[in-house]
């Protein structure tokens, strides 16, 4: 497969797979001012908890496809501490939102798997509290920072246009300083405009561009 159609697909399926996962920070009660008729409503109806576990698998899913969206964007800039550190942030991203939606919707899976009902509003708060701010904290925090991070080095690289590199690391920025549901999805827009954009204008080469670069010196 060719490496511009590879980054058009990763990007493409990264964003709408994840995009559509990350939702489960929404469909959970956790988030902003919850009410507790927020919680009693939402663990008093099996298609919502269904739902929420179906979203689950998904950002699983998407976190999968974003390692690959990251891993292909790596391969297209010249090795060095930035682009390690910014796929080492991605990696964090990839691992931390799995789990904290997993904590995040503990209480549901307890409901729906084993005897018993709501475990109550305070159990489920600290639940909630717990998920979200592993997802937010260190997941979404990772993939702010390697999207910071490689627009820096893609930038640099001239493998991104200006106006995409300046996006990247606004977004980068305002991922970090927030501590929100709303700028990832910022996030995975600009993986979805990355993606299209390199995978259908950018000059991409099989080889990774580290091999590329002209090493200089002798033995």
């Amino acid at each position: 497969m060719q490496p511009r159609l590879r980054f058009l697909i990763s990007g493409l399926l990264a964003a709408l797979v994840f995009g559509a996962g990350y939702c489960v920070a929404v469909v959970v009660p956790g988030a902003g001012d919850t009410t507790v008729h927020d919680y009693t409503s939402f663990y008093a109806s099996d298609s919502r908890m269904t739902a929420a576990s179906l979203l689950f698998v998904a950002l699983i899913v998407g976190s999968l496809l974003m390692l690959w969206f990251f891993t292909e964007l790596r391969a297209q800039l010249p090795d060095g501490l930035l682009v390690r550190v910014a796929y080492g942030a991605a990696v964090v991203g990839v691992v931390a939102l799995p789990v904290g939606a997993s904590i995040l919707g503990g209480p549901a899976g307890a409901q729906q798997n084993a005897v018993g009902g709501f475990v109550g509003v305070p159990v489920a708060a600290a639940f909630a509290e717990a998920g979200l701010g592993i997802m937010l904290g260190l997941g979404m925090g990772g993939f702010a920072v390697a999207t910071l991070l490689m627009s820096i080095a893609a930038h640099r690289s001239a493998l991104f246009p200006k106006w995409l590199a300046v996006l990247g690391g606004a977004l980068g920025v305002i991922g970090l300083a927030s501590y929100f549901w709303i700028p990832g999805l910022a996030i995975v827009l600009w993986v979805l405009v990355t993606g299209v954009t390199l995978g259908t204008h950018a000059q991409l080469s099989d080889a990774p561009a580290s091999m590329l670069v002209p090493q200089t010196g002798g033995a």
